[in-house]
């Protein structure tokens, strides 16, 4: 949804590329840490590891409570992200509705999002049920499995209707 707003479209895969592996190493540092700092029975249990990890730093007593800012950092983060789907959800309901505007639809589907954010899971082991065993079958299979096949097979059935259809007429 992003891409047709990207001015230099060559550069999307090499910098898509960097920041993919970049977000790697810098998760697989954080994971080591975390792991060499509480082990991995602790960091196996805990939801968020890096909080408790960066509760334990002190450093003479002047350096200390760092999961407040690891806190901040990820509340931040997290609000950068959702802004960013949110931003994307409107481009696409604006497209698949065929409003001229995406602004007409900033209302309705904030209403909805704050709706559903509210009734889905009402606290943090709900949403974590949720999330390991309802979402990957009914939402990940369907929309990253089954709807690209479709489409797949959709696309290859046209191309080759298309094809005989040339060579008949041809």
């Amino acid at each position: 949804m992003l891409l047709p707003y990207i001015r230099e479209r060559e550069q999307v895969f090499k910098v898509g590329m960097k920041a993919l592996i970049w977000s790697g190493i810098i998760l697989t540092l954080t994971i080591i840490i975390d792991i060499s700092i509480l082990g991995s029975s602790v960091v196996g249990r805990a939801p968020f590891p890096l909080l408790t990890t960066m509760g334990k730093i002190d450093i003479q007593k002047f350096l200390q409570r760092l999961d407040v800012l690891s806190a901040l950092i990820l509340v931040i983060g997290s609000f950068f992200k959702y802004t960013i789907f949110y931003y994307i959800t409107l481009l696409a309901a604006t497209d698949v509705f065929q409003f001229k505007n995406h602004r007409q639809l900033i209302l309705p589907i904030g209403s909805i999002l704050l709706v559903f954010s509210l009734i889905i899971a009402p606290n943090i082991s709900e949403h974590l049920k949720e999330g390991l065993e309802i979402v990957p079958f009914f939402l990940h299979l369907p929309f990253q499995v089954g709807i690209p096949l479709l489409l797949l097979i959709i696309h290859f059935l046209k191309s080759r209707y298309k094809k005989r259809e040339q060579t008949i007429t041809g």
